[in-house]
């Protein structure tokens, strides 16, 4: 089953999940782990993906718009 935005709760853990292409609008994945997620295309506008831990996750082609990554730890993440 793949994670919709209401599926997901903060501190979630998804290290290496394949949220490709995915409506993530306004997910609360605050505190979340990310490392080595794969976001490329997802959906994340408005998404609060504050203080997420998304070391080497790859971000590139996502829809950030709008989305709060204050205290994200973004190394190595590919956008």
């Amino acid at each position: 089953m793949k994670p919709r935005a209401a599926d997901i709760k903060p501190k979630a853990d998804l290290r290496g999940a394949d949220l490709r292409f995915r409506d993530l609008r306004a997910a609360n994945l605050n505190r979340a782990d990310l490392r080595g997620a794969d976001l490329r295309y997802a959906d994340l506008r408005a998404a609060n993906l504050r203080d997420v831990d998304a070391r080497c996750a790859n971000f590139r082609g996502a829809n950030l718009r709008a989305a709060d990554l204050s205290y994200a730890n973004l190394e190595y993440a590919k956008f």
